[in-house]
């Protein structure tokens, strides 16, 4: 006998009860200040903001590998090219990066669709925004601090 995992999807908004869509309210503004003070932050640092491929022939080298989580890939056909979803921008990225964009910053959608016992962990999602960078020819301590200069930063959520 085969045992069936049951996933639950998230309600569409119709569905939400009234503290539900006051939660989601303050989740979006703490967003909005997370993201607002992040994304300002890497500019005032000389980073140049890219925005995101969604649909590409080469994602990332999450795949194939037989020993991730990943189930499978959502692969379209557009004017007879196979593309796929991204999963990642760290292919993009370090090409960007090596070509053209010393510093640079992207928010990116990520969907990966991973084996179904992984949703029932509470740690794994199909889909998410992920904010992620690459200086070109920076050692981890450079990197280090840069994330150590920006997280004592004096700008706070003070105003939530």
């Amino acid at each position: 006998m085969t045992s069936q995992i049951v996933l639950n999807f998230p309600k569409t908004l119709d569905k939400l009860s009234e503290i539900e869509i006051k939660r989601k309210a303050c989740i979006a503004k703490v967003m909005t200040y997370t993201l607002s003070n992040l994304t300002s932050q890497f500019v005032k640092n000389g980073f140049e903001w890219l925005l995101p491929v969604a649909l590409s022939q080469s994602t990332d080298p999450l795949w194939p590998d037989p020993g991730a989580s990943i189930e499978k890939r959502i692969e379209i056909d557009i004017y007879g090219k196979t593309v796929r979803t991204t999963s990642s921008m760290i292919i993009h990225k370090i090409i960007a990066s090596s070509i053209a964009y010393p510093k640079l910053f992207i928010l990116s959608p990520n969907i990966r669709i991973e084996k179904p016992e992984r949703a029932k962990t509470g740690m794994h999602i199909y889909e998410f925004s992920q904010l992620d960078f690459e200086i070109r020819e920076a050692s981890s301590k450079d990197v280090m601090n840069l994330v150590e200069k920006n997280q004592n930063s004096e700008n706070t959520f003070q105003n939530l």
